[in-house]
């Protein structure tokens, strides 16, 4: 295996082929291609060696056997949420297979996402990702771009999307993630978080992040390998129908309102100013976790938050006290005003410094 993988980028070493068209003619991810370049740069032979698997010889104990006592207790038990459910049959069976295999059987039965029949809508979220080998032109730069789809676990529908460069859990991700769950909120009817958001294995989730939102939401984010049929399904069409409607290399705005064309989504969602209960508004804070905040002086010009004033007639009152900022990467307009801890208000952009 160490040699086909050589051989694969062998064209690629020797300026024959770009990484693009091997991933074509191979049909193996540009992303697997460009970390095995980087690990025959960095360690030769020996960085193109596939590594044994941590829960390898846990997975090796699954036999026939116990998959069987999973699914007769998983039949018995699926009410319970997944992880208290691993624990309970550690307990009673005395296996030692690791959370992750346990998982997999899990899905493998494909009775765990789509039978359960205490699932609703809106209680549980799919995050899945795949790469689109149409260039996105960002000042000057080509750059692949990474589209993040969120589904609803329930009936899959499509709740919102994303355009990334990246498959790390960074902060614009994670703001996509706050936007995706109150547009949930608005579209479900319901002040009721998901209780689970499904993370493709291919995402790099920071754990120390995930327990901090889950402290503060109640949110458990699970990273698994996602093997939905009909998910997958879509996404192949997506991107053929990328591939044949857009240009080899487009704007960002040009792929951005081709996907909001192609995907029919209706992304009216609830924020801070919007928000008219106290409960929902209660709920809507919490999602702050999601968000950067930073601390600021107010001024009589305003709040300066990266080389932008904020202002508005709300501030009068507070000048001089120092406020909590939140704001989201992907919205610049405006930011979001606390002060011990209560919603002051929204702060709109006025004018750029240089």
């Amino acid at each position: 295996m160490t040699k086909d993988k050589l051989e694969i980028i062998i064209p690629f070493l020797e300026n024959k082929k770009t990484l693009k068209d091997i991933s074509k003619e191979k049909k193996i991810s540009y992303t697997t291609l460009k970390r095995w370049v980087k690990k025959y740069k960095e360690k030769g032979l020996e960085g193109l060696k596939t590594k044994e698997r941590s829960d390898k010889k846990s997975f090796r104990k699954a036999n026939e056997n116990l998959i069987l006592q999973i699914k007769e207790f998983y039949l018995k038990n699926k009410d319970k949420p997944i992880l208290p459910l691993y624990k309970d049959l550690e307990k009673k069976i005395g296996s030692s297979i690791s959370f992750n295999t346990f998982y997999r059987i899990i899905q493998n039965l494909n009775e765990y996402l789509k039978t359960n029949q205490n699932l609703k809508v809106g209680e549980r979220y799919i995050l899945k990702t795949f790469i689109s080998y149409n260039f996105i032109n960002i000042n000057n730069c080509r750059k692949l771009p990474v589209i993040f789809l969120v589904f609803d676990a329930f009936n899959l529908e499509l709740i919102n999307f994303h355009i990334s460069f990246s498959n790390t859990l960074d902060l614009n991700i994670l703001s996509f993630l706050r936007t995706t769950i109150l547009i949930g909120l608005n579209k479900y009817n319901t002040i009721k978080f998901p209780k689970e958001i499904l993370i493709d294995s291919n995402i790099k989730v920071p754990k120390k992040l995930l327990k901090l939102i889950y402290k503060e939401t109640s949110i458990k984010f699970l990273n698994t390998e996602i093997n939905n049929l009909d998910i997958d399904k879509f996404i192949k069409f997506c991107s053929l129908d990328i591939n044949k409607s857009l240009d080899k290399f487009s704007s960002y705005d040009e792929f951005y309102f081709f996907l909001i064309s192609y995907l029919k989504l209706n992304l009216t969602h609830l924020d801070f100013e919007n928000i008219e209960t106290s409960e929902l508004l209660n709920q809507a804070v919490k999602l702050n976790v999601f968000l950067p905040t930073i601390k600021r002086k107010i001024h009589p010009y305003g709040i300066r938050v990266h080389n932008y004033f904020y202002n508005n007639k709300k501030l009068i009152k507070y000048i001089g006290e120092i406020g909590d900022i939140i704001y989201n990467p992907l919205k610049t307009e405006n930011i979001y005003l606390f002060i011990n801890k209560h919603f002051i208000g929204k702060v709109e952009k006025s004018v750029q410094t240089n």
